[in-house]
């Protein structure tokens, strides 16, 4: 079913999980959101982004990811200065979750509460980074949404 221009693309489980702090976030929920990325469903997570080549930004930088058909789609959040949306082109050749770097890492929620089995694990982040021909691109998106990113990077590649 086609998506008109002005809807959003729903959140997926774990980013709408993020944003509250009881509750659980069921294997079920999960399991949905990479069905329907199989689908050609769009999704959106939160998420920060920086490259290390072209006009992207440098420094992590908080943005809004779609995963639509047509690739990652980067979005400011509401209260950004910068309001550009971009369509990530590059073939992503390789993805894969990196260790913390503090030198560059430094805004990522990913110590102390934020820890894996910490009490706010759940809104703690992992950078996964994406290797194309022109250099790197990171995004760190919250935990339980790693393996939905992950699994859209490779579905798209064997597409």
């Amino acid at each position: 079913m086609a998506r008109r221009h002005n809807q959003r693309p729903r959140k997926s489980a774990g980013t709408a999980r993020g944003f509250r702090l009881i509750g659980r976030l069921s294997k079920d929920a999960l399991a949905d959101d990479i069905e329907a990325v199989d689908g050609n469903v769009a999704l959106r997570i939160v998420s920060l982004f920086r490259a290390t080549y072209g006009d992207y930004p440098k420094r992590f930088s908080q943005r809004i990811l779609d995963l639509s058909p047509d690739g990652i789609v980067v979005r400011p959040y509401w209260f950004a200065l910068r309001r550009t949306s971009f369509l990530v082109t590059e073939e992503i050749i390789e993805a894969n979750v990196r260790p913390r770097d503090p030198k560059t890492d430094w805004n990522i929620r990913a110590t102390g509460a934020y820890a894996e089995g910490g009490a706010l694990s759940h809104i703690g982040m992992e950078v996964i980074t994406c290797r194309t021909d022109l250099g790197s691109l990171e995004f760190a998106v919250i935990r339980p949404d790693v393996p939905l990113m992950l699994h859209y990077i490779n579905h798209r590649r064997h597409a």
